[in-house]
């Protein structure tokens, strides 16, 4: 574990934080949503990408998805059927370049965009806030 820490720490170029040898994964959203906290933040995040905000920008400052945030909110090719249910229906129902409205899954809220489409794969991005329990 120690040599993963350290494996990290020189891949990512910065010093994570950590506790009692695991790295914890932080995004730039520190923020604890409850569900109704959530879906008011989701809905005034949509507001702003349909009044012309930049997506990548959005998602890097607020997606809570820590996997994707740093590369605004793109989650690289993927089949429909890898994501959870909710998640690949809407995709399902997305034109190239068209945003979903805010909806939510097992995860929390999200707004995904559909960026492009080939040979049964799809390439999205999104931002998501988690809801805590």
């Amino acid at each position: 574990m120690k040599y993963f820490v350290i494996f990290l720490i020189l891949f990512i170029g910065k010093k994570l934080p950590t506790s009692y040898g695991q790295v914890l994964l932080e995004t730039n959203n520190k923020n604890h949503y409850d569900d109704l906290s959530a879906k008011k933040e989701i809905t005034r995040l949509y507001r702003k990408l349909k009044a012309g905000y930049a997506f990548d920008k959005l998602a890097q400052a607020y997606s809570q998805d820590y996997g994707s945030y740093t590369v605004g909110g793109n989650l690289g090719w993927q089949k429909p059927n890898q994501f959870v249910a909710n998640f690949g229906l809407m995709i399902n129902r997305l034109h190239k370049s068209e945003l979903s409205k805010p909806f939510k899954t097992e995860f929390g809220y999200h707004i995904v965009q559909l960026l492009d489409q080939k040979d049964g794969e799809v390439l999205t991005r999104h931002i998501l806030l988690k809801i805590k329990s």
